[in-house]
């Protein structure tokens, strides 16, 4: 990593209630856009998809920074996580920064990431009405109260779940059929040498008395994939030809 590759992670792909998303842009860049068969789509129109990438920016701890400019372009760095930073980029791309999320959706408690359990809890309030600067994400609106986020490995956040996000915005009732779709759609991206993260949430009216993992992690609504990789340096091909 960082020699074959540009040691910046980039998300490439989601995918979110039986429908793949190609995810343009690499590095750290917040230029990109969304794509279905090769056509850029207004992601509004794929609420699941929204809900993913609007989980995988809130349960985060990376930031994007501007660094300067080179040939008249403005330069990024991150700072944090490569792999939470690629997905700061996504939902950048797609017109929510880490900044803004943070102010309408501010966190108030969290269950850090540990490599045993493989996941990570974070609980943010939720603004009634949400802003509508914060676009794309005022169309995903819910009601008050706090919003669970999870995000981990995704057969461990799939077992938390007992609904799943469809792109009409409406939770439904998981059902085995529905978790081997997930399960599928994970494999074929892991084929492509991709990293891939599950997304999930919860919304809770108040806040328990003790945030305890068990009480929080349970009856969660999985919103889909987001997969990762670390692109090639452009000069790569021709060295290894030579």
């Amino acid at each position: 990593t960082g020699t074959l590759t540009q040691n910046e992670m980039t998300a490439v792909r989601a995918w979110a209630d039986g429908q793949f998303i190609e995810i343009t842009g690499s590095g750290y860049s917040p230029m990109g856009d969304c794509q279905v068969a090769g056509q850029t789509i207004n992601l509004s129109d794929y609420q699941a998809a929204l809900t993913t990438l609007w989980v995988a920016a809130l349960n985060n701890d990376a930031s994007l920074e501007q660094s300067g400019t080179s040939d008249g372009s403005p330069t990024y760095r991150m700072v944090g996580d490569p792999t939470e930073g690629a997905m700061v980029v996504a939902a950048a791309k797609v017109g929510a920064s880490s900044d803004e999320l943070s102010a309408a959706y501010p966190r108030v408690q969290e269950i850090p990431f540990d490599s045993e359990r493989k996941r990570m809890v974070t609980i943010h309030a939720l603004r009634n009405p949400q802003p509508e600067d914060i676009s794309p994400f005022d169309n995903h609106r819910l009601p008050q109260g706090y919003v669970v986020t999870v995000k981990g490995a995704p057969d461990i956040v799939l077992d938390l779940c007992s609904h799943y996000q469809r792109m009409d915005d409406q939770p439904v009732a998981l059902d085995e059929t529905h978790r081997q779709r997930i399960l599928v759609a994970n494999d074929l991206m892991t084929q492509d040498a991709l990293r891939v993260l599950g997304m999930a949430y919860r919304v809770l009216p108040e806040l328990p008395d003790e945030i305890r993992a068990e009480d929080l992690e349970k009856d969660l609504v999985f919103a889909g994939l987001v997969g990762m990789i670390d692109p090639p340096r452009p000069e790569v091909k021709q060295a290894l030809q030579k």
